[in-house]
């Protein structure tokens, strides 16, 4: 039996090829079928038949065989709703979420982060003054009195209490970008480390 397409015989020659019609065929093959490839459009009249006939059925409005869709076809488009419906939760997230929000509005799968000073950047929630005014932990603020937010941010940026520290982060900086550099993020880490290490001398009680 002559066929056009090189690649079908291939896929049935190709075992880790799965797909249902693949299959099928391969199931319905026996030691009178022999499948050999001939040059497709040069007048031979089985295949200019079967060309017509293709020609034919991709016109229709509708199929007639329904071929199955492969199992790695499901999985991604599976993949894809699970990652539309997370980003739309992540869009409708609280107030709670927008400020981590504002620096991935994108969600990824590649994206994790276990270094909890790194969580504390981006969430804005850690040894703070701002953080703990804000559950009613402790009535402080820092030292320096420059920043009424008293926020993480603020230790990472612009406090000059560990203006020492601070070689390469500038208050021009993002934590985003703060976040991919990794000299910038080691720095990050111990600026906030300081600030654990040695609160009582950074905080002050109101």
């Amino acid at each position: 039996m002559p066929h056009p397409h090189l690649s079908v015989l291939m896929a049935l020659q190709n075992y880790h090829i799965n797909h249902e019609l693949i299959r099928w065929i391969r199931l319905h093959l026996d030691e009178n079928i022999a499948l050999h490839w001939v040059k497709a459009h040069i007048g031979i009249e089985g295949n200019e038949t079967a060309g017509r006939a293709a020609k034919g059925a991709a016109a229709k409005e509708t199929v007639d065989t329904p071929l199955g869709i492969p199992q790695s076809s499901i999985k991604r488009q599976l993949k894809d709703l699970l990652i539309a419906d997370w980003q739309q939760r992540w869009d409708r997230s609280g107030e709670n979420g927008r400020f981590t929000h504002a620096i991935f509005p994108k969600v990824s799968r590649s994206r994790c982060l276990f270094n909890g000073y790194d969580i504390q950047a981006v969430s804005n929630h850690g040894l703070c003054p701002q953080y703990l005014r804000r559950f009613n932990l402790r009535t402080c603020s820092c030292r320096c009195g420059e920043d009424e937010r008293d926020d993480i941010h603020h230790f990472i940026f612009t406090c000059p209490l560990l203006g020492h520290l601070r070689k390469r982060i500038s208050p021009g900086d993002d934590i985003l970008r703060v976040l991919s550099h990794p000299i910038l993020r080691e720095e990050m880490r111990t600026l906030l480390r300081t600030v654990y290490l040695n609160e009582s001398n950074i905080f002050q009680e109101l």
